[in-house]
């Protein structure tokens, strides 16, 4: 029996959900299904909003990320494969 715990799955919409408003780098990433190293780039790009937490971590926007993952797939659709 494989197990679960150890495999990769996507986000669901009830993970969409239940997430506070203001994600860390590494729920950004599990939202998206992309690399950390990918969050911090757009982050340090303004491509989605970003705070500095209280801890001195990078804290990431859930609507700006939302956003900005729409466009992304959108725009993937009409770019060649390569």
């Amino acid at each position: 029996m494989q197990d679960l715990g150890a495999v990769a799955r996507p986000a669901t919409l009830v993970d969409w959900l239940s997430y506070p408003d203001r994600l860390s780098m590494s729920q950004a990433a599990f939202l998206v299904g992309r690399p950390v190293a990918q969050i911090e780039e757009w982050v340090n790009t303004a491509a989605v909003d970003a705070w500095d937490g209280t801890d001195g971590s990078t804290l990431v926007d859930k609507a700006s990320l939302r956003e900005f993952w729409e466009m992304y797939w959108e725009i993937n659709d009409y770019l060649p494969e390569q």
